[in-house]
Parts: C-alpha cells; sequence; structure tokens
C-alpha cells in the first residue's frame, strides 16, 4: 500500500449518538478480522489524533488529512488492518517527524517514497531544488530528470542563490559566500562550478553526521538502508539531505570508466571532460546547497531549543 493511498481522504460513517460506528463501515470487514478488534481500531483514534498534533499544529495538510485518513484506511486495506492499535503508533510518530522536516520546497509535494527515491537517485530534495522543479522532476522518467533541471536552469539557479541567503550561521556564512560564487558561474564556468560545489557538499556532508571524513561519511551512507528506519527519525531532515550525497560518492578508481553524473573522486582524481558538464554542474551545486541549509536549520533548531531551555 503506498503512502498516497493510505492518506487518501475517506472517513467512516456516523451513528445516531454522533459516535462512530463499525457497521457503518462499507464492505466486507478485512480478512481475519473480528468486529471487536475493528472496534478496537476504531477507539484508538483519539490517541492517533493526539500523536499527529505537534504536526496538525503546523498547519500542515497531509497531518489534517492523516489524523482523518489512518482510520478508515486501517479497516479497509487488509495488511494495515491486521496491526494492532498500538502498532500504528510508529507510522503516526513518522508521519510527525516529515512533517516537522518539510522545507519550504515541498510545498505542494506529498509523495514521501517517491521523494527518498530521487534521493537515493543522487538528486537534492531538501530545500532546492525549488517546488516547481522538484514536482516536475518527480513527474518525469528516471532518465529525463536531469534534463528538468537544464529546462529550468535560471529558475534553479536563482532559488539555489536565494536558499543560500538564508545560510546565515557563523561557521557556515564561509561556505555560503563561496558557493554564491559557484551559482554565479555555473552558465559560463561548470567546471570549477562543480568541482567546487563537490567539495563543498562532501564537507558539509562530513559535518552533517559528525563522520570523521570521507570514508566514515561513506559508510553512513551505506547503512542508511531504511530511511524510515526508527533510528533515522529523529534526524530524518538531515539523513535526507545527505541520502543525495551516495550516488556522488561512489567509489571511482583510474581506468574505471568515467561516470555520467557527478563524481567527487572522479573530480579529484582525474580531469575527465567527460564527467563535466552544464547539468552535473547544477546537480552538484544543487547537492551542496541542500546540505548547508540543512546544517543551518539545524543550527537554528539547537540555538531555539537552548535559548528555551
Amino acid at each position: 500500500m503506498s503512502s498516497r493511498d493510505l492518506f487518501e481522504d475517506a472517513t467512516p460513517e456516523e451513528g445516531a449518538s454522533g459516535e462512530t460506528t463499525v457497521d457503518a463501515w462499507d464492505g466486507p470487514l478485512p480478512h481475519g478480522l473480528t468486529q471487536e478488534q475493528v472496534r478496537g481500531l476504531v477507539a484508538a483514534m483519539p490517541a492517533i489524533v493526539d500523536a499527529l498534533r505537534p504536526a496538525w499544529e503546523a498547519q500542515s495538510e497531509l497531518a489534517r488529512r492523516a489524523a482523518r485518513a489512518i482510520a478508515p484506511a486501517l479497516v479497509q486495506f487488509g495488511r494495515a488492518a491486521r496491526l494492532a492499535a498500538e502498532s500504528v503508533s510508529p507510522l503516526v510518530e513518522y508521519v510527525a517527524h516529515v512533517e516537522r522536516a518539510r522545507p519550504e520546497n515541498w510545498r505542494s509535494v506529498w509523495d514521501y517514497p517517491r521523494l527518498a527515491q530521487l534521493a537515493r537517485e543522487g538528486y537534492p530534495i531538501m530545500w532546492v531544488p525549488d517546488s516547481a522543479t522538484l514536482g516536475q522532476m518527480l513527474d518525469a522518467p528516471p532518465a529525463q530528470r536531469t534534463q528538468v533541471l537544464i529546462d529550468n536552469a535560471s529558475r534553479v539557479l536563482q532559488h539555489a542563490d536565494d536558499v543560500l541567503s538564508q545560510v546565515t550561521h557563523g561557521d557556515l556564512v564561509a561556505y555560503a559566500d563561496v558557493m554564491r560564487q559557484a551559482v554565479r558561474c555555473v552558465q559560463t564556468a561548470p567546471a570549477p562550478a562543480q568541482a567546487l560545489s563537490l567539495q563543498v557538499a562532501t564537507v558539509a556532508g562530513i559535518e552533517a553526521v559528525n563522520a570523521r571524513g570521507v570514508g566514515d561519511l561513506y559508510r553512513y551512507l551505506e547503512d542508511l538502508a531504511d530511511i524510515t528506519d526508527a533510528r533515522q527519525v529523529e534526524r530524518l531532515a538531515t539523513a535526507l539531505s545527505v541520502l543525495c550525497l551516495q550516488r556522488a560518492l561512489t567509489r571511482w578508481n583510474p581506468g574505471d570508466s568515467v561516470p555520467s553524473t557527478p563524481n567527487r573522486h572522479n573530480v579529484s582524481h582525474a580531469v575527465d571532460p567527460q564527467q563535466y558538464s552544464p547539468a552535473n554542474a547544477i546537480w552538484s551545486v544543487l547537492l551542496a546547497v541542500s546540505v548547508l541549509r540543512q546544517l543551518q536549520e539545524e543550527r537554528r533548531q539547537f540555538a531555539a531549543q537552548t535559548d528555551s531551555g
């Protein structure tokens, strides 16, 4: 069952007393589920709604829809319906964490699985690219996604420059200043912009996950097998921001075929014209801007917690 199915609008009918009634459900009960079990799931909904309240208070459309939709989804879809009521809480917690991590460029994007898949393909999804371009990339066939960046290059780069203006924390300002130079020379000098951006993305990624170096960062990314794993939920936004670096950090050795997508090892150890291109330069810039902006967000949240404590 996809996340889109799970969060489809659907509400159970109400009985004469105004309370949700099991008998109001259309269709047969899911295989193996008794009336008593269904009543238990429906009765658990107030606790589920309370668990969603932090995200709900953020006025997230998805959180509001989830609060209304999880109960009927559980009852009407066999796999979810067989879960005990308490097993719903990890899903609710995950939804709440995703919603709290929601960056500005997700304004019209709700499909979490496709977002994670885009990141696994090596494309940044946090903070950049802009919402319209991100939506087009999600809808495009995989082989056409880079072309979407090229077709929207002016808008994408202007948005990236705007996002860099939000990076103001003391230890990140120097990175932002350097990346502004990269953004402004992408279309006239893509090779140096690409090389610089991949270096900044790598250094920022190392800092984001508290790694000891490139090898440690690479191992972290290899272990990031399941983005919904409970161990990743607390720093979900950071995990999503660095997930896109895995492809760019794929190991390359002299004699290997030249990667067609941004590759930090190739840029560091060779000068292959096939590696440098306007598309790879834009892609590399976005990798760096995404991780930098997420670092800024973590600094902001830490400062807010310190001040409130």
